[in-house]
């Protein structure tokens, strides 16, 4: 009688303790990540800057204000500037940003300009067109964005 009940607890308390074992080096397994990971850290940067433009049409500078109500960072004119034929528009990035400048001609049959300048450049535009315009200035990061 016993050998009967030795083999009935032998038929499952030693599969048992195997299931046990095989569990214990599947849940350490599993958790050996939590103890061991790093994390590295490569050149990682958030570099902040100032976007800042000086505009000079025909030799009377062109005052841009941030823009009121907006989420991104953008510069623009208070008003539409007068823009005529061969009018020359001289565009000095004085900023430590890349800065997009965009002149948004009123009437929309005639194309905008769109002028990506450097930090510390400078460039002079002569306008093709004749209407009224607004000139917007933002950073090249929040111009891709947009686009």
């Amino acid at each position: 009688m016993t050998d009967k009940a030795t083999k009935k607890f032998n038929s499952i308390f030693y599969p048992g303790i195997i299931i046990m074992i095989v569990s214990l080096f599947l849940l350490a397994g599993t958790s050996y990540a939590w103890f061991t990971s790093t994390v590295e850290q490569t050149n990682n940067q958030i570099a902040s800057g100032k976007l800042e433009v000086e505009l000079t049409l025909n030799d009377s500078a062109i005052n841009l204000e941030p823009k009121t109500h907006s989420n991104s960072w953008i510069i623009e004119t208070e008003e539409l500037v007068s823009l005529t034929t061969n009018d020359s528009l001289l565009i000095k990035n004085t900023g430590t940003l890349n800065a997009c400048i965009t002149i948004d001609f009123e009437d929309d049959s005639l194309t905008d300009v769109v002028v990506l300048l450097n930090s510390g450049t400078q460039q002079t535009l002569v306008i093709s067109s004749t209407g009224k315009a607004n000139i917007y200035c933002q950073s090249e990061f929040s111009y891709n964005k947009t686009l």
